[in-house]
């Protein structure tokens, strides 16, 4: 399991990359577009642990994407797919993708992201609201 944030308000990321037991709530500004990724946990950090604590229970990982990275899959989605995503679920496709490069994951991997009902026609099989795909290409263009 891997649990994705946004840059700009990570605070489960954080608490994954250094150690830590607990969550804490993001006391920075959150700077991002990616809303749906970027929870401060203000007044209910404990539900920051309990996602670490599951991720870490999994042999999972945090991580954090870029604005750009996420950016980047939007465009890509849309182009290929013809799927209009909002950056929260583009960003699990960026983190997929970085995942790759960091050789966590390989490219025949699967992963499944929440981007909703797919649109007639396209490349991508879809189940249950999400959308499977593989990471060749992840070091540049989308692929199927």
């Amino acid at each position: 399991m891997v649990a994705v944030q946004a840059v700009g308000c990570t605070p489960i990321a954080l608490a994954f990359e250094t150690g830590e037991e607990e969550v804490s709530t993001w006391d920075c500004p959150v700077e991002t577009a990616s809303s749906s990724i970027s929870d401060a946990l203000r007044g209910y950090p404990e539900d920051g642990t309990r996602t670490l604590s599951v991720v870490r229970r999994s042999g999972g990982k945090a991580i954090a994407v870029s604005e750009e990275e996420t950016q980047a899959a939007m465009v890509d989605l849309a182009k290929s797919e013809g799927l209009f995503v909002e950056p929260g679920a583009a960003g699990v496709v960026a983190a997929y993708r970085k995942l790759v490069e960091g050789g966590i994951i390989e490219e025949r991997d699967h992963g499944a992201s929440p981007h909703g009902a797919r649109p007639e026609g396209s490349r991508l099989p879809c189940r249950d609201a999400k959308v499977r795909f593989n990471c060749r290409g992840a070091r540049g263009g989308w692929a199927r």
